[in-house]
Order: structure tokens, then sequence, then C-alpha cells
């Protein structure tokens, strides 16, 4: 076929476009982009597979306020942890509660509700506030750049392997951003008052375990029915039990002390003093220096009180604490 320009390549023909087979160069070619398309999809695929399933939570874990952050964690938890019959949901706190008593009703203590709520600033419980609770004691941990399971354990004295059999990690490691369950360990992620929180009860402990009866403000005298100010916190326990120093002191004082009855002062570095009132029986002789954790007497009811109880004071610099701050 010609033109007046010259020949014309004659025009194919649907059937001819069919049965045409391919060039050289396109035979050659098109089987390396089938193997390298099925590399990369099988290459995804692994690298899927040794990933942990689940996707990191963006952001910082002090971020997490909103209910609905909180319940996005909760449920990635409930999908990520492996350890037994673990269950963490979110729950709004109502009147009169508090993180001691929330913390009762899952069995867990004060710890693992700071540990799962790294936003928390301070420890007093507001209304309508969203709390994250598991079941299980322990604590948080979002993973920064670098970690590993073993450093992760290490910082956090964990045995080795606790990581992992607690938490669906993949072959490939962990991932900058995932959040992972520490099982039976204290927080160490938390907001700056927390941290400062943390340091004051590192150095004071508790003088004896028992449920906190009455705290540090305004109350009802049991006697007079009267308003009046309560300096310290009352702890219920069992009578005769062991009370013990709450750091290491000087005692100040050690004997009868109007309305605390039977009653060890304790002096204490950094300003602090102690007092422990209601005794049944003194251990311990003023002057004496003691070490935390040393048993100076035995709860009793002496004094003014309806029951056997310890009453607990913290001062600071003469300052009276709140020792909720301190004993948790």
């Amino acid at each position: 076929m010609t033109s007046k320009n010259g020949p014309v390549a004659a025009q194919d023909s649907p059937e001819s476009l069919v049965t045409r087979p391919l060039p050289v160069r396109a035979r050659a070619v098109w089987p390396w982009y089938a193997l390298l398309t099925l590399a990369l999809a099988t290459g995804g695929m692994w690298w899927r597979m040794g990933r942990s399933p689940l996707p990191p939570l963006g952001g910082a874990s002090t971020t997490w306020v909103q209910a609905k952050d909180k319940q996005a964690l909760a449920d990635y938890l409930n999908a990520q942890v492996k350890a037994d019959g673990f269950q963490a949901l979110v729950h709004t706190v109502s009147k009169k509660e508090n993180y001691w008593g929330l913390a009762r009703s899952r069995q867990v203590d004060i710890d693992t509700v700071v540990g799962f709520n790294p936003d928390m600033q301070r420890l007093e419980a507001y209304l309508g506030r969203a709390v994250l609770l598991p079941n299980v004691t322990g604590t948080l941990h979002q993973v920064q750049p670098g970690e590993t399971p073993a450093s992760i354990e290490k910082d956090y004295g964990l045995d080795a392997g606790d990581l992992r059999a607690n938490n669906r990690v993949g072959w490939l490691g962990l991932r900058a951003g995932q959040v992972l369950f520490l099982p039976d360990v204290r927080p160490r992620q938390y907001t700056p008052e927390m941290a400062q929180l943390y340091e004051g009860r590192d150095f004071l402990r508790s003088p004896l375990a028992g449920k906190f009866t009455s705290f540090v403000g305004t109350r009802t005298d049991p006697f007079t029915g009267e308003k009046r100010h309560h300096n310290g916190v009352d702890i219920k326990a069992p009578f005769n039990s062991l009370v013990a120093a709450s750091a290491d002191g000087r005692v100040a004082l050690a004997g009868w002390n109007s309305g605390f009855g039977k009653c060890v002062i304790i002096d204490h570095a950094k300003g602090y003093r102690t007092l422990y009132g209601h005794l049944n029986s003194i251990l311990v002789r003023q002057g004496e220096q003691v070490k935390q954790f040393q048993y100076i007497g035995r709860v009793g009811m002496t004094g003014r009180t309806t029951g056997p109880h310890l009453h607990f004071t913290i001062w600071k610099d003469g300052k009276l604490q709140n020792p909720l701050k301190y004993l948790w």
C-alpha cells in the first residue's frame, strides 16, 4: 500500500493483534517482572508475619487522656497481651470513688493503676475521669527507639523471656511506639508530677498494711460530733499488729502523747518527721536510732479512739503533709 508520500504500513486487524506473538525483548523481560512482583508480595507477607500482629499506638503515652483513647488502648491490650486471664477495661470515676478502691475492685495495687494511666498527674480521683483498669498486676511500657526485649527486661528487673511470655512479639522484634504489658513491676513512664510523688514514696514507706479509714482534713469528731481537723491518716489493722518505722531516723518521743495515747515520733533526714499514735505497746526508746521497717510498736487503741488502728502523721520542715502522697 502506497501514498503520494511513500509506502504506508498496513493496519493490524483485531485478529492479528490477538494472535501476534510478543516481541523477543518483551518475552525476555516479562518473567523478571513477574518474579519481582511475586518476591515483593512474598516479602511483604513474611515481613508482616515477622512483626507484632498489631500496629503501634500513635503518639506519646502521656497523651492517652480521653475516654476514646483509653478505650482504643484497652482494645489493643486485650488483643496484644498474652498473660493468663488478662482483661483491661475503661472505668469512669463516679462520686466517692478513689484509685485505691478501684484498684481493690480489680484485685491490683495502686502502682498498677498509675502504670496503666501514664497521663495521670495526681492521685486524687475526680468525677468523670476515664481510667484504664486491668485485672493483672503490672505496668505498661511504650517501646522507645533502639529498645529490645532484653534491654527492657533488664531495666525493669524481669527474667529473660518474661516480655515475650506476656506479649505478642513477632520474630523481627519490637517497633518504636509499640505498647507492652510488664507483669508485677512498678511503672517508669509517667508525668513529671507523678515522678515527684514516686521520689517521695521511695523515701517514706507505709508503717503497716491495712485499710485507710480516715484522711487528712476536716472530719466529724467521733466523741463530740464537732467538726475538727484531722492531721493524718488512720490505718485499720488487727489489735497488736506490728508497726514499723517509715524511714531511718532518731526517736524523738516514745511515750504518752495526749489524744494519741502511747505514741512514737521519729525525726528523719530531709526535714521529715513522722508520728505513730494509739499504740498498744512501744518497742523503742527515746533517742534510739532506728532503721526503715524496724518494728517500733504494736497497734492498739490508747488515747482517744473508737477501735484498734494506727494514726500516722507526716511533717516536712514543720509543715503537715498528706500521707497519701507517700504511702499509696
